[in-house]
């Protein structure tokens, strides 16, 4: 990404809080429309917006750009987590769910290391862009294919699902003013781990 002039600083800011601060508010907004309005759906939204900024990243003309991009990314790919584990936990037998989640988020770290693999084999032979081009195309392939999910099990929770996000809310929320540390440890936690491009600057650093 020479031709965008990024320094260290604003790598950081890119791969970091633009992405990680929008990730967790939206994956907890992704789960409550999940529960409300359906876990296709909103699977489905989210992979389409990441796979449409993904390529709309790869066009960026500078930091603001790409800055602009990261939160819409970040906030399409929140929703995968909350709503595809919803479904897969559904659809899976008691004794093998945590066998089925186990090899779901075991798909999370392999993925990263396989993108840095093919950026790495694909960059030098298309540039950087054509990557997060064809990213989004392979991306939109898959929000078609996750239109063709059928998912009617959510209706049966709607009616309970109002209460008990409620609920949810008001537990997490006082034990927030019981433990103040709580929230203060996990907001330094993203800070450090994203905030200052932690794991985005590994490859980079290691290239050096």
């Amino acid at each position: 990404m020479r031709d965008l002039e990024l320094s260290r600083s604003q790598f950081a800011l890119v791969a970091g809080i633009a992405f990680s601060g929008f990730y967790a508010v939206a994956a907890i907004f992704a789960g409550v429309m999940a529960d409300r309005i359906g876990r296709v759906p909103v699977l489905t939204f989210g992979v389409g917006i990441w796979s449409l900024f993904t390529g709309l990243t790869g066009m960026a003309q500078g930091f603001w750009t790409m800055l602009l991009a990261r939160p819409f990314v970040a906030t399409g790919e929140a929703t995968l987590v909350p709503a595809a584990s919803s479904i897969i936990l559904s659809r899976v037998a008691d004794r093998m769910k945590a066998t089925a989640i186990g090899i779901f988020f075991a798909g999370i770290p392999l993925g990263v290391g396989a993108s840095f693999l093919i950026a790495g084999q694909l960059g030098p032979l298309i540039g950087w862009r054509y990557c997060f081009v064809l990213m989004a195309v392979v991306g939109l392939v898959a929000t078609l294919i996750a239109m063709r999910i059928k998912d009617d099990s959510h209706l049966a929770l709607n009616a309970k699902a109002g209460a008990q996000h409620a609920r949810t809310a008001r537990g997490i929320m006082g034990h927030c003013q019981n433990q103040p540390a709580l929230p203060l440890c996990d907001a330094g936690d993203h800070i450090a781990a994203r905030a200052l491009g932690d794991w985005p600057l590994h490859p980079a650093v290691a290239a050096r």
